[in-house]
């Protein structure tokens, strides 16, 4: 059996102090090295193919080199492109990544135990929070315990450190399409109205609105959840109004998908008889049948400067509140058409 290298290994090939060695692995900053010294000393660890001891890096530095990236629900397409943002952010700069999903369907009190335990046992350096149901009573144990924490997607009053995209103004540019097309009465099914970026949205719906000088009408909006099944039963309320709308601007794709399944369980297509958009594209948009029309939101590059964000807060540099509006655009595909019309028009981008 081959015996590891250790540090001191690394410092005879290197002809260097095993205290320089440890600096230069760990990158530490205060050290002021010839460049030849930390070539040297890099060469030497790849060829003896060193690995630092990462538990007693822990144990000597109180750190774990650790995130814990919590989601409500990793089915939901949204939260694998936020963490291939981070995931991004955390390789360059030594960081695992622990995922944790919040919401378990009959498994009522497991997450808090779970997230309780992080806490208390400290296997995290810092949380970045994607759900804001669990934001609320969490925030309060992470001050008490002064532990770094970021938000993501969706922002909170309580967060002094988030990062979010710019959801009133994508909201505005979906709407502002259905209006070009000729859709007068386009209704939305807006997200739960108590998370922040759900009202930012029913914020973009009505200045879309107001623009082109068209009235608000309050029975065009209908509360819906975030998920397939939420936008179906969404979506029978407005079939029931008359006159019913043309068009339909929804919170997100998994709404947009069970609203398109109720029109056609009521004998209406789309878009010929109702046109559907929504924000936050994801992959199943463009292979749902009729593909969707949505807001490209900037979720990778969410979930990437929030990890940076909350790695730079853990090494003292000073963060703040953060909108991402770019890139922002509609993703034009065969959910939407002008009015009483079958045709749609391929798949292109409207800015």
């Amino acid at each position: 059996m081959c015996n590891m290298a250790t540090l001191k290994d690394v410092a005879q090939l290197a002809g260097v102090d095993a205290s320089t060695v440890s600096r230069v692995l760990n990158d530490d900053k205060r050290l002021v090295i010839r460049p030849e010294t930390r070539s040297r000393i890099l060469a030497a660890s790849r060829q003896l193919g060193y690995s630092p001891n990462t538990a007693a890096r822990s144990l000597r530095t109180k750190t774990t080199k650790a995130l814990a990236l919590l989601v409500p629900d990793i089915n939901n397409p949204v939260y694998p492109k936020i963490l291939q943002g981070v995931q991004q952010v955390a390789v360059q700069r030594d960081y695992s990544i622990l995922v944790m999903q919040t919401e378990f369907s009959g498994l009522e009190g497991t997450p808090r135990k779970q997230y309780r335990e992080l806490l208390s046992t400290g296997r995290v350096d810092g949380f970045i929070m994607a759900d804001a149901h669990l934001q609320d009573e969490l925030i309060s144990e992470l001050k008490k315990k002064n532990q770094p924490y970021v938000g993501v997607v969706r922002p909170h009053p309580d967060l002094s450190q988030y990062v979010v995209g710019d959801d009133t103004g994508g909201a505005r540019i979906a709407v502002q399409y259905l209006l070009q097309l000729g859709h007068r009465r386009v209704a939305h099914l807006s997200g739960p109205l108590y998370i922040e970026n759900a009202l930012n949205r029913l914020q973009g719906y009505r200045q879309a609105l107001q623009a082109a000088s068209m009235g608000f009408c309050t029975n065009l909006v209908i509360e819906a959840g975030l998920d397939v099944s939420s936008g179906a039963e969404a979506m029978k309320q407005l079939l029931a109004l008359q006159p019913r709308p043309t068009a339909v601007f929804t919170t997100n794709v998994l709404v947009a998908m069970g609203a398109i399944r109720t029109i056609y369980e009521a004998g209406l297509s789309v878009p010929g008889d109702i046109s559907v958009a929504a924000v936050q594209d994801i992959p199943i948009a463009s292979q749902y049948i009729p593909s969707i029309t949505a807001v490209n939101m900037p979720l990778i590059e969410m979930g990437a400067r929030a990890a940076q964000m909350l790695i730079d807060s853990m090494e003292g540099e000073p963060q703040h509140r953060e909108v991402i509006s770019s890139p922002m655009e509609l993703i034009i595909r065969e959910s939407t058409a002008p009015p009483s019309t079958h045709e749609s028009g391929g798949e292109h981008v409207f800015r």
